[in-house]
């Protein structure tokens, strides 16, 4: 038994063969090209708080260091609070991308506070119970960054990226 093959329509869109398939490259390429956006800028976003956090652990590092060492011309025995400050300065001034850096002093044992909001860390550099010593002889300097450092690359609030960082150390003390 032999079956009739219909006669072929002709094509109402001469240039293009029946059955093209250009509607339908076009919205793949458009989901391909949407989540390869995503995916590098989550890239470059991961990448650039990497460098942050890297910079706000050498910074809080470098400002317990400078603060623990006591100021010149003072007791050889006392702590050097404010010298925290510029040593932060001088390691994440330029790593954080304009991320503005507040400061606070605070007591032993306080806590640090609500950072501002993103692009904003709050730095606290006090004194610090060194729990080895309950007798409280060694004394401790603790330098803290908490917050949310701006982020140069447009993510959208998809990516939000926070920091809370802690350096105690002891101080350094002089005998006679």
């Amino acid at each position: 038994m032999c079956s009739a093959i219909p006669p072929r329509r002709p094509n109402p869109h001469p240039g293009r063969t029946l059955g093209s398939s250009s509607g339908q490259a076009l919205v793949e390429f458009s989901l391909v090209v949407g989540a390869f956006l995503l995916v590098l800028l989550g890239a470059v976003s991961a990448s650039i708080y990497t460098v942050e956090r890297i910079a706000a652990v050498t910074a809080v590092a470098a400002g317990a260091r400078a603060a623990a060492t006591p100021a010149s011309g003072a007791n050889p025995n006392d702590v050097d609070l404010h010298a925290a400050q510029p040593a932060i300065e001088a390691v994440a001034g330029h790593a954080m991308f304009g991320t503005q850096i507040d400061y606070s002093y605070v007591g032993a044992g306080a806590s640090c506070g609500a950072p501002g909001g993103q692009g904003t860390v709050r730095v606290c550099v006090g004194p610090a119970h060194d729990p080895n010593d309950p007798a409280g002889v060694n004394r401790m300097v603790a330098v803290r960054m908490v917050g949310a450092p701006r982020n140069p690359v447009p993510t959208f609030g998809i990516f939000s990226w926070t920091l809370d960082v802690e350096v105690q150390v002891h101080q350094v003390t002089f005998l006679p």
